[in-house]
């Protein structure tokens, strides 16, 4: 981010200004004590010095930071669902307001979705009403208590085992459907073969006479009331029943009937196997499952309300209404809606594109508040607090400042590619000050007031020199028309003036030296 790089790089500078500064100071000052100037060309030169009057006065001090501005309220807008765009009702730079339609998807699927979650929820609901208020037929009853008692002989039955007149019909089909299979298997009976024949020839005699007899009066308007019509149609139904058996004994079975008859050899041995083998537990559970069933849906049907079935119904309800509220939640979601009042900053979908709930759609910016959000540095941020007053300075409008207010100080650093971590601080700015219109993505830098001091000594930072070894602070007083040094302790330092809490008072003069001045007096002194 810009911010994050722009700090170190400023406040480095400012730091190695300062330094030189003092590399300076020093280099004419590198003791501490008073020195006397002796001569009239000494007094000369200071009356030439630059001289300053200790004053009392007003000491601000800030720190310095760069960053850009941003709007107040900015959102990316998604849809809830995915789906094909049927509608993009905005434009970028549009102002909207709080409520207002932006885009929509198709909601045909999503209308029939929740149409069918409402049918859904009204069968579990009269299900749950028919649990809690049975109203049922006689007939209803009975066939609910037959029922009853068929799944408890059925249980009773299994528990007990197969009686002997069940095993033994069980045997005797075994027995017969393994006949019938033999019999396919061997072929066509002699003995019924040749009475099959003897049956067909003498139906087909039977049937040439009574056709004789039927064309001698078919003329005859009331034929069909005359007993050779009759005798023609008995004739023949025999015919075809004698000529069916013929052809079922005298064809050689089919690959079909064959494996017909073996079914069911099949079905007669595991049906007796069934009857032989004693039940099994999950038999058992099953055919006890069914009473219950059975005992539970008489008494519902009689009025007798089961706290179980009626939870189990009033739980269906409950899902049944949860998917009604996800449906409606579905389709709302295919809208999207303006949250405050702003304007279209982007969009970035268009009719019949498909999106999905991760597709960034609309961006909505809040326009009518801006902030400037900068880079504090890990030494300064410290000093920073919400509610700090803020001169800011824009590219865009560099002869003009804005009035701006400290709203949020990061607590946890952020650190740029270069490992420099500085902490993000947000300036809320005040419009009114603005020279022109902001725009997002103007660059910035803020002057933050960290402290205000009224009505202390002050003096300013050019005439501090500074000994590195030591850390004392020392300046030129002018004393009897002579320049002396003098130890001095500050207190708060601004940019331009330190407050001074001890060494000097109110109307003292102290004087800035020259380069030149300050390497004569070193020489005097060294020469002392």
């Amino acid at each position: 981010m810009d911010t994050t790089k722009k700090q170190p790089k400023e406040q480095t500078m400012r730091r190695g200004i300062i330094a030189l500064v003092v590399v300076v100071l020093l280099a004419a000052v590198p003791w501490i004590g008073y020195t006397r100037f002796g001569g009239q060309d000494e007094t000369a030169s200071v009356a030439s010095e630059e001289q300053i009057t200790v004053t009392r006065g007003r000491l601000v001090a800030s720190i310095n930071a760069s960053g850009t501005v941003n709007p107040n309220r900015q959102i990316t807008l998604v849809f809830d669902t995915p789906g094909r765009v049927a509608e993009v009702l905005v434009e970028e730079g549009q102002d909207v307001r709080e409520g207002d339609l932006l885009a929509r998807l198709d909601t045909t699927d999503l209308e029939l979705a929740v149409r069918q979650a409402e049918i859904n929820l009204e069968i579990a609901q009269a299900q749950l009403d028919r649990v809690r208020n049975p109203a049922s037929s006689e007939e209803e009853i009975r066939a609910a208590e037959a029922q009853l008692r068929s799944a408890e002989a059925n249980l009773a039955k299994l528990k007990a085992g197969p009686s002997a007149a069940e095993l033994a019909a069980a045997r005797a089909n075994l027995e017969a459907a393994q006949a019938a299979l033999d019999r396919l298997l061997a072929g066509p009976d002699p003995v019924q073969l040749a009475s099959a024949q003897q049956r067909l020839k003498n139906a087909e005699a039977a049937l040439r006479q009574a056709q004789a007899a039927y064309d001698q009066v078919k003329w005859r308007p009331d034929i069909a009331m005359l007993p050779q019509s009759l005798q023609l149609e008995q004739a023949t139904i025999e015919y075809e029943a004698a000529r069916i058996a013929y052809e079922e004994v005298a064809n050689s079975p089919t690959p079909e009937q064959i494996a017909q008859a073996r079914a069911q050899v099949e079905t007669a041995r595991a049906n007796l196997q069934r009857l032989l083998e004693t039940p099994s537990e999950a038999e058992i559970a099953a055919a006890e499952a069914q009473v219950e069933q059975a005992r539970a849906n008489l008494r519902r049907l009689r009025g007798e309300v089961d706290s179980v079935d009626v939870r189990i119904q009033e739980a269906q309800v409950e899902q049944a209404q949860l998917a009604l509220e996800q449906a409606r939640r579905n389709l709302e979601g295919a809208q999207l809606v303006a949250p405050f009042d702003g304007t279209v900053a982007t969009v970035n979908i268009k009719p019949f594109e498909l999106v999905s709930s991760a597709t960034p759609a609309i961006v909505l910016a809040d326009l009518s508040r801006f902030e400037l959000e900068v880079g504090v540095d890990e030494l300064d941020v410290g000093q920073v607090q919400v509610g700090n007053p803020v001169t800011v300075t824009l590219d865009a409008y560099q002869d003009a400042t804005i009035r701006g207010t400290v709203i949020h100080v990061a607590p946890v650093a952020r650190t740029d590619a270069q490992g420099v971590a500085t902490y993000p601080v947000r300036i809320e700015l005040d419009v009114s000050t603005a020279p022109g219109p902001l725009r997002a993505g103007m660059s910035g830098n803020a002057q933050i007031v960290t402290q205000v001091l009224e009505d202390v000594l002050i003096v300013p930072n050019r005439a501090i020199a500074i000994d590195r070894t030591t850390g004392r602070l020392t300046v030129w007083k002018l004393e009897n028309g002579q320049a002396v040094p003098v130890e001095i302790a500050i207190g708060l330092r601004g940019d331009t003036h330190s407050e001074v809490i001890a060494g000097l008072e109110e109307g003292d003069i102290i004087i800035i030296p020259s380069i030149d001045r300050r390497e004569q007096l070193r020489r005097q002194l060294e020469g002392n």
